[in-house]
Parts: C-alpha cells; sequence; structure tokens
C-alpha cells in the first residue's frame, strides 16, 4: 500500500473527530502534504531514524524523506532525543535506542512496523550460537 493511500485513510480517521488536539493537527497536516506530493508523482522516502530530519521534509536524489515528526505518536521530547543521540553514535539495538531516546515501546514498535529500525536487533546481547 502506498504512503498516500495510508495518509488517505489517516485523514478520513481525523476527519472523523469533532476537535483535534495540536498533535493531531501536526499529523494531519503531514498526511495532507504526503497525499498532494504523491498526486504530483513526487516519491517519497521512508522515515529512516538516521536519515530523516525532525520536522522538516528533506531532499534527497531528487525524491523527498518524511520526517521523524510524520510518525503517529512520536512526540517532540523524543524526537529531540533521537537527533541529539544519533549524533552521539549509532544506536546498536532496539533496548539501547530507547534507553538513549527515552522511547516507549509502542512507539519503538511502530518504528519496526513502519522499517525505520529494521536495521537493529532487539536486545544488545549477542548470540553465540
Amino acid at each position: 500500500m502506498s504512503k498516500g493511500v495510508l495518509a488517505k485513510q489517516k485523514l478520513e480517521e481525523l476527519s472523523k473527530e469533532p476537535k483535534l488536539d495540536p498533535k493531531k493537527k501536526n499529523e494531519q497536516a503531514i498526511c495532507e502534504i504526503v497525499v498532494e506530493l504523491e498526486a504530483r508523482g513526487i516519491e517519497l522516502l521512508p522515515v529512516d531514524i538516521y536519515l530523516s530530519e525532525g520536522r522538516k521534509f528533506k531532499i534527497e536524489d531528487g525524491k523527498i524523506r518524511i520526517p521523524l515528526i510524520g510518525i503517529s505518536g512520536l512526540g517532540g521530547a523524543v524526537i529531540e532525543n533521537i537527533l541529539k543521540e544519533r549524533e552521539e553514535g549509532k544506536f546498536i539495538s532496539v533496548e539501547d535506542l530507547k534507553r538513549r531516546t527515552k522511547m516507549s515501546q509502542t512507539v519503538a514498535d511502530k518504528l519496526r512496523s513502519i522499517g525505520a529500525i529494521s536495521s537493529l536487533s532487539e536486545t544488545n546481547q549477542i548470540s553465540l550460537f
């Protein structure tokens, strides 16, 4: 399923709510941008914890990378922590990412489901077998 289709589905969900809080208004704005970009034939790159900006879309080789704020449930404090901690060095596992960024398991699961942390193992432990 394309990002535009997912964004349209999310917009439909949000339109059913009588009043949106600021976080959901931001989510709505990003969904609208994603739908518009796809309608114009502009290719979108997925969220990546190492490559995505915090709150701004980023141009890469004529394509546009979705920012971290584009992830539902990812708050400003965690975004700032991700940006700061990735400068300190790569995350060695999901466990390390959660500890260093103070991220909840729910957000880590969301990142995993969209492929933003697919390169990370679950824990810091190394299997010998």
